[in-house]
């Protein structure tokens, strides 16, 4: 028998292809409280490689998830930006969604304004402030990665 922990740990070492969780500033209460569909998303995947019966379900929740917040005009947030990228980047490179995916991933970081973060107001920040800021910066460069597959 599989628990969510066990997922959840799991993915912190898929992490290290991907770099979207930082296990400093993410744990697995926070995700799943700030972010239900970034948490379903880490289940799916790691499923994937764990418990390959539950990641169909689990992908098919990820997605109504997305398309709920989306229809109902839920705010924009790393959370779901991090998600989407995680989604893409486990998904099969032939995967008519995962661009569909990147592109609309893109989107919102502009949004967000992502395209324009920079380094100059960091010495103001607080120690959590920094870590998101980096969270951040490295959602984008892995988006702009995954962009040019």
């Amino acid at each position: 028998m599989i628990n969510i922990l066990t997922l959840y740990r799991f993915m912190l070492h898929l992490n290290i292809h991907v770099q979207m969780i930082d296990p400093r500033l993410h744990n697995m209460k926070s995700i799943k409280k700030r972010s239900p569909f970034l948490f379903t998303v880490i289940l799916a995947t790691a499923a994937k490689f764990v418990k390959p019966v539950l990641e169909s379900e689990l992908n098919i929740h990820a997605e109504n998830q997305l398309g709920e917040m989306f229809l109902s005009g839920e705010d924009k947030s790393t959370e779901i930006v991090q998600g989407i990228t995680i989604l893409r980047f486990w998904r099969d490179l032939v995967d008519a969604k995962a661009v569909f995916l990147v592109g609309l991933a893109i989107r919102i970081g502009v949004e967000m304004r992502w395209d324009i973060l920079g380094d100059e107001i960091w010495e103001s920040m607080s120690e959590l402030g920094v870590k998101e800021q980096r969270t951040k910066q490295r959602t984008w460069m892995v988006l702009n990665v995954l962009d040019k597959m």
